[in-house]
């Protein structure tokens, strides 16, 4: 199984690569594609590259005064957009399941964040 992790230096992806260390995974974090550009050709390239069987995007940004509203909606929004457009524009011959996590500890030191 190919699997394809966004949000490999948060904890949900990090956790998530441990899970899936007996398959052939690619790992992406924010210092290897930036959400925040009109990043659909790096992404494309990407996903026709690795061809994966199972995506799971884990990234995400938390809504505090540190990050602008298109920063938070390009990535926790958009970028699970552009994935799902990628499988419109090119049908895969194969199923690929796509996974989109949001997540935060509301409850554990971050009362004043956005969720999400």
């Amino acid at each position: 199984m190919n699997v394809l992790i966004f949000g490999k230096n948060g904890g949900v992806g990090g956790e998530l690569i441990k899970q899936y260390l007996n398959n052939s995974v690619t790992c992406i974090g924010k210092k290897d594609i930036n959400f925040n550009d009109n990043y659909c050709d790096e992404l494309y390239r990407l996903l026709e590259t690795v061809q994966p069987d199972i995506i799971i995007n884990a990234t995400g940004v938390f809504g505090d005064n540190d990050h602008s509203y298109d920063e938070i909606f390009n990535v926790n929004v958009k970028s699970n957009w552009n994935i799902i457009s990628y499988y419109k524009k090119y049908p895969p011959n194969k199923i690929v399941k796509v996974i989109m996590l949001g997540s935060t500890a509301y409850d554990h030191g971050r009362k004043d964040y956005i969720l999400y």
